[in-house]
């Protein structure tokens, strides 16, 4: 657990992490994750993995997932869904270019812009 959280910080370029980790045989290999964006308490509980990877749960979503087993890897609601933003981007400017008559007129008019000011709305102190 201890490579894959680092891991993941580094990917979302994070300085913590929330971590619970479950006491069903606590130094076995991370064969699965289950990851949701955003909040992913009700999407991942009953999920077959060794870890539930997502921004937020509940207190009792992460204690549910601890006690079926389950290690969960909380990263911040935005931190999860913050680095598919250029994606969404650039999908959204695809889509854009395939429209035709009026609605391609005001598309060419529309520029997509991903702020470098967003972040975490909470601080660690």
């Amino acid at each position: 657990m201890g490579v894959l959280q680092e891991r993941i910080k580094r990917h979302l370029q994070l300085s913590h992490l929330q971590v619970a980790l479950s006491d069903a045989d606590p130094g076995r290999d991370v064969q699965s994750i289950a990851i949701c964006a955003g909040s992913g308490g009700s999407v991942l509980l009953g999920a077959d993995a060794d870890v539930y990877w997502t921004g937020e749960m509940s207190h009792h979503e992460v204690l549910a997932a601890v006690a079926a087993g389950k290690n969960v890897v909380l990263c911040g609601h935005t931190n999860t869904e913050r680095p598919y933003l250029d994606t969404l981007a650039q999908l959204l400017e695809s889509n854009l270019k395939g429209l035709e008559g009026q609605d391609k007129a005001v598309a060419e008019q529309l520029r997509i812009h991903v702020s470098k000011e967003d972040r975490h709305p909470l601080d660690i102190v």
